[in-house]
């Protein structure tokens, strides 16, 4: 993977592992509809620590004990913030989830501010998601959705602190493939009992595999860009992930937002890009 990824530009390896990602979340709600979301998730893990075991082999026998518990941590992070992804799915759409699960990295961005000015962003971030709180019983946003919502931006922030940790400790692309190995062991009690809903037609299993191609290799490849570009531009491009994933939504699943929806989306986008590179001119002065 690495030898194509270091030729494309840094900043378009990482939109583009942005948009793979929502087409993997899209196809997995998709799937999801008919069938139990923990099996999908552990099929989904499953394959992806076969797709990414070429990058394990060669290193897991010879690492520490500390690395050892730095991949257990990740691994267990890694399951929560996807089944978060998964439980929030079935009780709102695409772009809703993704808005209100970004107010995770958001959180993260926020540590070290200086100034009461910078408090401005969190505030406007938080306005987005309030947008968002269900008033009445028509809306799309339910309580428990919005709940779950929340619990997906708490565990995002946490896997974004630890996969940094993780990343500096581990070699390569070690840490990520051998937390996803373990996040398939941590979900298998979960989800092993009704993998076989997912097997009854070819296409079915196409889709499958998709979904772990589609949720596997563009967050490794979301690692590399990381690794070449810097972190206010980053951020400023992670922004674009809510806009994404309601385009994604409405265009695999016909999930058309509503004018509230939207402006919470651009709120919330606004804030992270604002955030990003208020910290990037105080780093700078």
């Amino acid at each position: 993977m690495t030898s194509w990824t270091n030729r494309l530009p840094a900043p378009l390896l990482a939109i583009l592992a942005i948009i793979l990602i929502q087409l993997g979340t899209g196809t997995a709600k998709d799937l999801m509809a008919a069938g139990d979301p923990m099996a999908l998730l552990f099929l989904r893990l499953a394959f992806g620590s076969l797709l990414l075991l070429p990058f394990l082999w060669s290193e897991i026998f010879a690492l520490s004990r500390p690395q050892w518990r730095d991949a257990c941590l990740l691994g267990f992070i890694y399951a929560g913030f996807n089944a978060s992804v998964y439980w929030a799915l079935g009780h709102l759409p695409l772009g809703l989830v993704a808005t209100i699960g970004f107010l995770g990295p958001l959180a993260v961005s926020l540590t070290g501010i200086r100034r009461p000015l910078d408090l401005l962003w969190p505030a406007l971030g938080l306005a987005g998601v309030l947008l968002l709180a269900p008033l009445g019983a028509s809306g799309p946003v339910t309580l428990t959705g919005l709940l779950l919502g929340l619990f997906y931006a708490v565990m995002w922030a946490l896997y974004i602190l630890v996969s940094a940790k993780a990343g500096r400790n581990l070699p390569n692309l070690t840490g990520f493939a051998l937390a996803t190995a373990i996040a398939a062991v941590i979900v298998a009690p979960f989800g092993v009992t009704g993998v076989a809903q997912y097997f009854t037609s070819w296409h079915d299993i196409g889709k499958v595999l998709a979904v772990a191609v589609l949720s596997t290799y563009p967050f490794a490849m979301e690692f590399l860009a990381l690794k070449r570009i810097a972190p206010s531009l980053y951020g400023v491009l992670l922004s674009l992930e809510p806009g994404i994933a309601a385009l994604i939504g409405l265009a695999l699943l016909g999930e058309a937002l509503t004018s509230r929806g939207w402006l919470a989306l651009i709120l919330v986008s606004v804030a992270s890009a604002g955030v990003t590179l208020m910290r990037d001119r105080t780093r700078k002065g």
